[in-house]
């Protein structure tokens, strides 16, 4: 028989950092962000994919999970909005980004 707490943990993956535990939980809600950090303790969430702004709800949880993680919001640089480039062959102009501090 297999016990319950053993499965549990094997299905909980570990984190060498805050950043990775909030960047595995971000993708929960949507997927496709990635997490890097710009200068030390000093980080980026971006959904690199998006092509449009995240929906309200996503964005205010997205926001809320950083916070509980004892992160602060830089709200200068952190836009939830989509800009594509007016060259079609180019990367866009701004993708919905969330500029934080650990």
């Amino acid at each position: 028989m297999i016990k319950l707490k053993h499965i549990l943990k094997e299905d909980i993956p570990e984190f060498s950092t805050k950043a990775e535990s909030i960047e595995y939980e971000m993708n929960k809600i949507q997927k496709g962000v990635s997490i890097s950090e710009r200068e030390p303790g000093y980080y980026r969430a971006r959904w690199s994919y998006m092509r449009q702004p995240l929906s309200p709800a996503d964005w205010k949880a997205s926001l809320k999970l950083i916070i509980d993680a004892g992160g602060k919001i830089d709200k200068d640089w952190t836009r939830n909005e989509y800009e594509k480039n007016w060259e079609p062959e180019e990367p866009p102009e701004w993708l919905p980004s969330i500029y934080f501090n650990l």
